[in-house]
């Protein structure tokens, strides 16, 4: 969950769709979660080519305070969030998946 707000973050920052940006981060959330700069690209580039170490730092302070700042928002509840858009994208895909399968078998 951290990866893909930082992936928004990026992309939000650069002017640029999230689904050209890749990155990664580790741990849990919060002040133990650690990020990726070396695997962080946009569009192939490296995220450490196309910004500061200032905005580096500041993008990744953004992830880390992100969920409290969800739950700060909400005042409880933000948990179930989180799994909604990956579910109906996995969904949807599996949807496809057997449309195709099905059409293949079909010949």
């Amino acid at each position: 969950m951290d990866s893909a707000r930082l992936r928004f973050f990026i992309a939000e920052r650069l002017g640029v769709s999230p689904h050209e940006v890749e990155a990664m981060t580790l741990g849990s959330h919060g002040e133990s979660m650690v990020p990726l700069p070396r695997q962080a690209t946009v569009r192939g580039e490296p995220l450490t080519r196309l910004v500061d170490d200032a905005t580096l730092e500041a993008l990744y302070d953004r992830t880390r305070e992100a969920g409290a700042e969800i739950v700060a928002l909400l005042k409880k509840g933000s948990a179930y969030y989180a799994p909604s858009p990956p579910s109906r994208l996995w969904s949807s895909r599996s949807s496809a998946t057997r449309r195709s399968c099905s059409r293949s078998a079909r010949g």
